[in-house]
């Protein structure tokens, strides 16, 4: 088989199922990796075939993202008969299969333009997708040539549907405005930069597309421990952990162990770091940063507390968290996960307590913090913000609320009888409620719960 009339190429990008049936992703989907608006560049493809009925269509993709789906279709298969309906002939339609990204893609393709002797192709994608192409085609070394071997034009989708279309004009001024396709071009620009620069990534991990990626602090003892014991359990979840010194924590799923002293103000090498570390993370169906690490040091009453001890405390349960959060939403922004940020949080932050004045103070603040944040969430609908309070949890905590001087909390009978008649909640139990918040929906309505609303 030998072309020489022009060959229309088309990009698969998402799919999605719909009512049993799988069909390429419009601008609105509820998620927003998926609000790719690849069905412009059927529409696209289908008006071009109708202007030159001697052309034929490459339809380009294979499973992609839906690779875990069990006799999930090709997004090349889902083309072809989407261009079925549009009256484009079937015998006119030509698929690839296996390619799972754009780069594949370009690769498969550059070996179709060999096999079939392609001499003039127009490369049909979205207008936001079009740029990390031509980058490719101008930089990586295994696509070198494709342009000697024909000529290649790139063709916005959107603008071939609205040149023949006008209708569609406003629905994609409208998408282009909105904040998915914000974050989509944030991304895709991100690529491009990354590809002139000779750090992008030219093959996902395709597992890592269908895992949640959880980052917890603190995780040597208590609820953090529990949390990735309980959550390890599942392949589907990799971690990344601090903590202030080693853990004796096994390494199963877990990308990094990372010492982090949270009692200290960052170091801009820390800073730095953590801002590295986050926007590494490309590759993720979901994120979950737990802030969990917390100290109830110092117990004492207004006077008799060293300095030293306040500022660490101040760090430890609030100021850094503040910073992490500040760091993670800056640099996360473009990512394509659903991300959710949970804040362990404690009831002392709305009850007073002689003597943890600190602690109550700290958690009290964090709170606020995630109110407040929580708030500019409703608006901007990028991030899933909550604080929990545990309950009276069996943990280190306790053992140092227990074993406080009286002069110093007063209360201090009061967790020793429920400690006495076993009514502290085991790590493992909350645990486990926590991991049903995190992959849940259900509960984020609200800034602040507590665990007993989690079922």
């Amino acid at each position: 088989m030998q072309y020489h009339k022009k060959t229309i190429i088309v990009f698969g990008g998402g799919m999605v199922k719909d009512h049993g049936f799988w069909r390429t992703t419009n601008y609105k989907e509820d998620n927003n990796l998926e609000a790719l608006g690849d069905r412009m560049r059927v529409l696209a493809a289908a008006y071009l075939y109708k202007n030159n009925s001697n052309q034929v269509i490459f339809a380009l993709g294979g499973r992609g993202r839906t690779s875990n789906i069990k006799d999930g279709p090709t997004i090349s298969e889902i083309i072809k008969k989407e261009l079925i309906t549009l009256n484009v002939p079937e015998d006119k339609i030509f698929l690839e299969s296996k390619s799972n990204n754009t780069f594949e893609q370009l690769k498969a393709l550059k070996e179709l333009i060999k096999k079939y002797n392609l001499k003039d192709i127009v490369i049909i994608s979205n207008k936001y997708h079009l740029p990390r192409i031509k980058a490719m085609l101008q930089r990586s070394s295994q696509l070198n040539g494709i342009s000697n071997l024909c000529k290649v034009e790139l063709k916005e989708a959107e603008k071939i549907v609205i040149d023949h279309e006008p209708k569609y004009k406003k629905e994609i001024e409208l998408a282009y405005k909105s904040k998915a396709m914000q974050y989509r071009i944030a991304l895709e620009n991100n690529g491009v930069k990354d590809i002139y620069e000779g750090k992008y990534k030219l093959k996902w991990d395709m597992k890592k597309l269908n895992k949640n990626l959880f980052i917890i602090f603190g995780t040597t003892s208590g609820i953090g421990m529990a949390l990735y014991v309980h959550a390890s359990n599942s392949p589907e979840n990799d971690f990344i952990l601090f903590n202030k010194g080693s853990s004796k924590i096994y390494n199963k799923n877990i990308l990094k162990k990372l010492t982090i002293d949270l009692s200290q103000s960052f170091s801009r090498n820390n800073l730095s770091k953590l801002r590295q570390l986050f926007s590494e993370q490309k590759e993720y169906k979901n994120i979950y940063l737990v802030l969990n690490a917390s100290v109830i040091e110092p117990i004492s009453l207004v006077g008799f507390v060293t300095d030293a001890l306040l500022v660490g405390a101040g760090f430890v349960n609030f100021l850094n968290y503040e910073r992490i959060v500040n760091i993670f939403i800056s640099v996360t922004k473009a990512l394509p996960a659903k991300k959710k940020i949970l804040a362990i949080s404690s009831g002392s932050a709305g009850s007073p307590n002689i003597g943890l004045s600190s602690y109550c103070a700290t958690k009290a603040a964090l709170e606020m913090y995630i109110k407040c944040l929580f708030l500019e969430q409703q608006k901007n609908k990028e991030y899933s913000v909550i604080a929990l309070r545990p309950g009276v949890v069996d943990t280190n905590m306790q053992k140092k609320i227990r074993s406080s001087k009286k002069e110093n909390f007063p209360d201090g009978d009061k967790y020793k009888k429920i400690f006495k008649e076993k009514k502290l909640l085991p790590p493992e139990i909350v645990a486990s409620k926590i991991y049903t918040l995190l992959n849940s929906d259900e509960y984020w309505f609200q800034p602040v719960i507590d665990i007993s609303d989690i079922k």
